[in-house]
């Protein structure tokens, strides 16, 4: 054992203070060699003093709740991973303007958007209505709600994510989207939303943030047409949930 006590001179110097080992028989073993006792070394215990005890525990437990922490984080990240819009939706990649096609492109000109649009309106049917002749009843109830937001105008905007004969163009959609850089998306029906991949917790009613906008969900322009107490209940969720667009000019029709 005298060659233990070398051996942990140059710790001693280091400045060691207690040796710590887990037999009881190695204790007295120890404590009997006098070449422990030359070496400098206090105290031989099973367990390390109160106070190194309470920061040993205390750094385990930071330890193992980072670990559980890490490790949560990472099922939340695969989870988020695994419930992400396909790359048909919300994360379809934005082209630019020369690649939108010809029908796209002279609907853009025709629209003739306003610089800084606030909200932009889309619906399963808008591409019908603004390429070929809008529905009347879409159009008057669109109509009456805009009026009675009475929201300055060029506030609003309306872009389609299909065109008649085009098909469902969600790659379109957000080039406009990007174009216009509105700060709300006011997205009309459980059938455009499931179309432009945005998350299914929207209901009407509610928002979610996507792609660094406000989405905001309601009932399609046809339940609102034909129920007014939904219409009404837009009515005010939107006058409150949109109040940043506050002003005294009506927007107008499409």
């Amino acid at each position: 054992m005298s060659g233990g006590a070398f051996i942990a001179q140059p710790w001693v110097q280091a400045g060691l203070q207690f040796l710590l080992v887990d037999d009881e028989s190695r204790v007295r073993e120890l404590e009997g060699k006098s070449s422990a006792a030359a070496s400098g070394v206090k105290n031989i215990s099973l367990r390390p003093p109160a106070g190194e005890n309470r920061l040993a525990a205390s750094s385990s437990d930071r330890g193992a709740g980072l670990h559980g922490a890490a490790q949560t984080a990472q099922r939340a990240s695969r989870q988020s991973g695994a419930s992400q819009p396909s790359a048909g939706g919300a994360e379809a990649r934005e082209l630019p303007f020369e690649q939108w096609g010809e029908n796209w492109q002279n609907l853009w000109k025709r629209l003739n958007m306003p610089p800084h649009p606030v909200v932009l309106w889309s619906y399963a049917a808008l591409g019908q209505d603004l390429a070929q002749k809008a529905d009347p009843a879409r159009r008057k109830v669109l109509g009456r709600m805009l009026a009675e937001l009475r929201h300055p105008k060029g506030t609003h905007v309306f872009w389609p994510y299909e065109l008649p004969g085009e098909g469902m163009r969600p790659d379109i959609f957000w080039s406009g989207v990007s174009l216009l850089s509105p700060r709300a998306l006011l997205i009309l029906g459980s059938d455009a939303r499931d179309s432009l991949g945005l998350p299914k917790s929207l209901r009407p009613f509610c928002q979610e943030r996507v792609r660094g906008r406000m989405v905001i969900q309601l009932h399609r322009p046809e339940n609102l047409a034909a129920n007014d107490t939904a219409f009404r209940s837009s009515v005010v969720f939107l006058s409150q949930i949109l109040h940043f667009c506050s002003g005294r000019l009506p927007a107008g029709g499409f």
